[in-house]
């Protein structure tokens, strides 16, 4: 069957972009791929809803004897990213500590490991980014304070002096790197989630209400042809199993979406599935049972499996 209408449903990952700056993007590569294929585009403005929980914008693709009219949709939370990021650096690198110790005494990470050794290294890299650039602070520190020794200052004083230049060659290393490896995001990642997972996050459980009326209204109005997701992590199964248990006016169209959805991401299902979740729980993907599951400290999955279990009733 030919498509003509498209509904593809954008869940924005932990990220301070704004609306504007992602249809920015989407701009410049659209117009890169007509130019590139040989098709003819509009797209118009953008909107945003009263809530401010997502943006939208209209795209028409014209290529040969088709034509495809497809609306995109961003569900945003870049305003509350934003407000994280404003956090202090000290309680941020506290925290991350905090949620590493936590991983690692409660197993998460251990079952990390077994699942995916790589996964489980980048979801340490912040940790042991942190740990060597406090060891490198420590080291001119240490180097400083033994200059003043030689000097034959007071060891009051050399002590001070090791003790200041520790820590500002540690922060002057954090804010040089910081660009490169977003140690700090990672690090606000990290605090947040757990902050969510253990109920002080209203306003993220707020903006996920708004996430999941937006999803479920978007799919039962739409006449969309086919409807699909693009995200990070389970956002296209979670956004799947909304449609088909909440769109049971397109049945067809809601199972092709879950069917192709589901397929792509069925590894991170049974990753979930060989876990367990201290706080509430949710369903499996599609339509196999499986135990609830622990989020850890991931924030995308947590924020948008919680989409899901507020979308089913």
């Amino acid at each position: 069957m030919q498509v003509r209408r498209r509904l593809v449903i954008f869940v924005q990952g932990y990220n301070a972009h704004s609306p504007v700056e992602y249809f920015q993007n989407f701009l410049r590569e659209y117009r890169l791929t007509c130019g590139h294929h040989g098709l003819n585009g509009e797209i118009g403005a953008i909107g945003e809803t009263p809530e401010d929980s997502s943006a939208n914008w209209d795209v028409i693709t014209k290529g040969g004897e088709w034509q495809v009219e497809t609306n995109y949709r961003l569900l945003r939370w870049d305003d509350l990213v934003q407000k994280d990021y404003e956090r202090a650096a000290w309680w941020k690198i506290v925290q991350m500590y905090r949620t590493t110790g936590i991983a690692l005494l409660n197993g998460a990470f251990g079952r990390m490991l077994k699942k995916n050794w790589r996964f489980a290294a980048i979801s340490f890299f912040p940790i042991f980014l942190i740990t060597a650039l406090m060891l490198f602070g420590s080291f001119i520190g240490l180097l400083c304070m033994n200059l003043v020794i030689a000097l034959r200052a007071p060891e009051l004083v050399a002590k001070f002096v090791g003790v200041v230049t520790g820590l500002g060659g540690f922060g002057s290393l954090l804010w040089l790197t910081e660009p490169l490896t977003g140690l700090l995001k990672w690090c606000d990642e990290a605090a947040s989630i757990d902050e969510f997972v253990n109920g002080k996050r209203k306003d993220w459980g707020q903006r996920l209400d708004a996430f999941a009326r937006e999803v479920t209204e978007a799919v039962r109005d739409s006449d969309a042809d086919e409807q699909s997701s693009s995200a990070t992590d389970l956002a296209r199964c979670s956004l799947s199993m909304c449609w088909s248990v909440r769109s049971p006016a397109t049945p067809r169209l809601a199972a092709r979406a879950h069917a192709s959805s589901c397929s792509h991401w069925a590894p991170a299902c049974r990753w979930l599935a060989s876990t367990r979740r201290p706080r509430g729980s949710a369903t499996g993907c599609g339509n196999s049972p499986r135990r609830p599951a622990s989020i850890g400290s991931m924030c995308n999955r947590a924020m948008i499996f919680s989409v899901l279990r507020r979308s089913i009733p």
